[in-house]
């Protein structure tokens, strides 16, 4: 059952919200996403009691609603930025990148990337704060960057765009380019690209 749509024209794109009730296959919840070129940019996810009255169920999809667009307009404008960064990293790279994404580093959305997906922007921001708040109390400084090692052929790597609201989390296939490039070169440049145009 939809609930609310808008669609949203920001600089030349069209952006579509979407928030809807859904109660198939367990407990009910309301979802949010918003579409961009048929594509899912952002999912929020409200689970919800099965006695919510009407009324309350309106009140939660119209906050979840005004969310959204909140998110569109806060960081849309640096779309178009960052998705050339982005471009220019994969070259860069030689497409060793499997997966990326930019996300916000505060609520851990995802912004933009390549093959993106939501949850694991969570799983990152989640695991960067909490391993930042013990490398704060035990080390006094903070972290930026991990680079976890998944097998011989791919790892993990997730940092934040300097003191920027961005993160960034990829899935990388070492096997087509190095470590040492990546963290090295290809990374900072990102990096910088990306600082250097939106501050």
């Amino acid at each position: 059952m939809n609930l609310l749509n808008h669609n949203v024209k920001i600089f030349d794109s069209i952006y579509h919200i979407q928030t809807e009730y859904c109660s198939r296959h367990g407990d009910p919840f309301i979802q949010t996403q918003i579409f961009s070129n048929g594509s899912i940019l952002w999912h929020k996810k409200h689970d919800i009691s099965s006695t919510l009255k009407k009324d309350e169920i309106s009140d939660i999809s119209n906050r979840s609603h005004k969310m959204a667009l909140f998110f569109l307009k806060k960081f849309s404008p640096k779309f178009p930025i960052i998705q050339t960064a982005i471009s220019k990293f994969q070259k860069a790279t030689t497409n060793a990148i499997v997966a990326m994404d930019v996300f916000s580093k505060e609520e851990g959305i995802p912004i933009t990337g390549i093959n993106t997906n939501h949850n694991a922007c969570y799983l990152f921001n989640n695991l960067f704060n909490e391993l930042n708040e013990e490398i704060k109390n035990i080390f006094n400084t903070s972290l930026k960057q991990i680079n976890s090692v998944l097998d011989e052929n791919n790892s993990v790597i997730v940092g934040k765009i300097d003191d920027s609201l961005y993160m960034y989390g990829m899935l990388v296939d070492i096997s087509k380019t190095t470590t040492g490039f990546l963290l090295n070169i290809a990374i900072p440049n990102f990096v910088e690209d990306v600082y250097s145009k939106i501050f």
